[in-house]
């Protein structure tokens, strides 16, 4: 695993540095996820690290930028951003059409996908097995989209959640029979001891980057 991520982390490296104006003379503040592990976490000593996290402070030191992270969860970070009370989004967010509107992105720098999971108590290796059952989502990801466009075609409901650990306890409790995230989290959680279960094929829905608003006064770093 630590192999993995260390080529991760040295590949999204040779993007980035293939972009962005030198800034100096301010702060560029940038918000992300509250638990999305292994992009961002609080560790055991309390301070949040990951790969973006990574990224962003050898990005920072190398470009000469003044950063300020913080970790407000991914709804809100988005919120941040599109509100003006941001700077910038690093928190593994996947490009879309939609959010083009709305950000400008920089090259992508990890190919996700969104998979279901369960208890591994409770299999689940169709779809067709959710029908009638509450699959949990973080609001405002990709795998709320995916969710909300097929939950009638397989008959389930669709629970929102402002953060992972949310998300998680919730599976855990048995409040709902399902959940959705992106891949690597949810593998990253399983070998870190959680009792899930994947047995139905991820879902590719495209690649993650670092992000501006649009038209904002840092879109130079891009």
């Amino acid at each position: 695993m630590k192999k993995k991520l260390l080529t991760l982390f040295l590949s999204a490296m040779s993007v980035f540095f293939v972009f962005g104006a030198k800034v100096s003379a301010e702060t560029v503040s940038v918000v992300s996820d509250t638990a999305y592990a292994p992009f961002e976490f609080k560790d055991s000593d309390q301070t949040y690290k990951g790969i973006d996290v990574d990224i962003i402070n050898e990005v920072a030191k190398r470009k000469n930028w003044d950063v300020n992270q913080t970790f407000p969860g991914f709804d809100a970070a988005v919120n941040a951003v599109q509100s003006g009370q941001a700077d910038s989004l690093m928190a593994g967010t996947t490009v879309t059409d939609e959010r083009k509107k709305v950000f400008t992105f920089s090259d992508t720098y990890y190919d996700t996908s969104i998979v279901i999971y369960t208890r591994s108590s409770d299999k689940v290796s169709d779809y067709k097995q959710l029908k009638g059952k509450t699959v949990g989502v973080k609001n405002g990801t990709a795998s709320q989209t995916w969710l909300d466009k097929n939950a009638s075609k397989y008959g389930f409901t669709v629970k929102t959640f402002d953060t992972s650990d949310l998300m998680n306890n919730s599976l855990d409790s048995g409040s709902v029979d399902a959940a959705m995230d992106d891949t690597p989290v949810v593998k990253y959680a399983i070998g870190q001891g959680k009792d899930y279960a994947i047995n139905i094929k991820p879902e590719s829905i495209g690649s993650f980057a670092f992000a501006v608003k649009k038209g904002g006064k840092h879109e130079n770093l891009i």
